[in-house]
């Protein structure tokens, strides 16, 4: 059929200022995509005191916030007075949209009544976001235009055990190549995350515990990884309600549906062979000969060569063993870990040349 027949309408903001405050990455990356698609201009806040410094010094004038509630240091609420005590009168009406993962049914009712405009829950929903675009973005400003109807066509999608991608495909805006970062960035902030809720565990700093939870929660439900959404609600709530006992008796095996929710993440996207054609065989000699070009990149520190080599040498048909040591050495390269890429990859050698 031909595609012209394939036509709808979406809202499209032009000459508009967006403020997204939320203190996680990830979150700023799905928002700020989703609003880019509509033409508007995003700036981002990681926290409560970024984002009243940027309202101070900016020279333009935000047409709407949309701002997180559970935040350290200053939450939603407490950035949200600050916002209405500054000087400039245009910050006594302009709109700050809460946004929350919680799906408390009196969440809306709730935020309003703590002085926000709205209420939006987290992952976004797109009529939502459109309805509230249409109420809070001057009218001067919104317009219709025509595009391809996305529903359509076939969406190029990809398998990831305990993730449904289509729906995470969704939530970036069909943006594939946004959706891979943002998983990247899933696998990137693991080890710290999990440090962080180590600590605040150890520490019994459970409002801390419970912020982490929650922001894990979002996190997971953003990608499409609705269960393990689910268990890190269930470790925020009992944090709120210092369920010792059940934080205690289910954190490892919660810490280890996160690494292997992470593990299925890396095995798919860090190899990056989802969207690339398999090379044939490599012989052991040629092996040798790039394994050693690159450990001799490696102790140059060129790393920009090094991982493109490491890149190319990954998609050659090897062993699971051979892929493990090239997948570490990548990893340690780019956290600039020199010496103990160079290491894995002697590893890798020396193992080579005893077959």
């Amino acid at each position: 059929m031909d595609k012209k027949n394939f036509k709808s309408y979406r809202i499209k903001v032009t000459n508009a200022n967006i403020l997204i405050v939320d203190d996680n990455d990830i979150n700023l990356q799905i928002l700020s995509t989703i609003l880019s698609y509509y033409g508007i201009k995003v700036t981002t806040a990681i926290s409560g005191f970024d984002c009243l410094a940027i309202i101070k010094e900016a020279k333009m004038k935000f047409d709407l916030i949309f701002m997180d509630q559970i935040m350290p240091e200053m939450d939603g609420y407490e950035t949200l007075r600050k916002i209405r005590k500054l000087p400039d009168t245009y910050c006594k009406k302009l709109p700050v949209i809460a946004l929350s993962a919680n799906d408390d049914k009196d969440a809306k009712k709730i935020f309003i009544e703590q002085g926000f405009s709205d209420y939006m829950r987290k992952p976004i929903d797109r009529n939502l976001l459109n309805n509230c675009l249409l109420k809070y973005i001057s009218g001067d400003k919104v317009s219709m235009e025509e595009v391809d109807d996305i529903n359509a066509y076939p969406i190029y999608t990809f398998q990831v055990k305990g993730i449904d991608t289509k729906l995470g495909l969704q939530y970036s805006n069909w943006d594939i190549d946004c959706y891979v970062n943002i998983l990247k960035s899933v696998c990137k902030e693991a080890k710290e995350c999990k440090q962080q809720i180590n600590d605040f565990k150890e520490k019994k700093d459970w409002k801390r515990y419970a912020i982490i939870a929650h922001g894990l929660k979002g996190v997971a439900a953003g990608i499409g990884a609705d269960y393990f959404s689910l268990r890190a609600k269930r470790h925020e709530l009992a944090a709120q309600k210092k369920d010792i006992q059940f934080i205690n008796c289910d954190f490892q095996e919660f810490v280890k549906d996160y690494d292997t929710l992470v593990y299925n993440i890396q095995s798919v996207i860090m190899r990056e062979k989802w969207n690339e054609k398999p090379l044939t065989h490599i012989n052991k000699t040629l092996q040798m000969v790039e394994v050693m070009e690159i450990i001799e990149l490696i102790d140059n520190y060129d790393k920009d060569m090094a991982l493109d080599k490491l890149h190319i040498l990954k998609r050659y048909q090897l062993t699971t063993q051979q892929e493990q040591y090239i997948h570490e050495a990548t990893e340690l390269l780019e956290e600039l870990e020199y010496e103990k890429a160079s290491s894995i990859l002697h590893s890798l050698l020396g193992e080579e040349e005893n077959i």
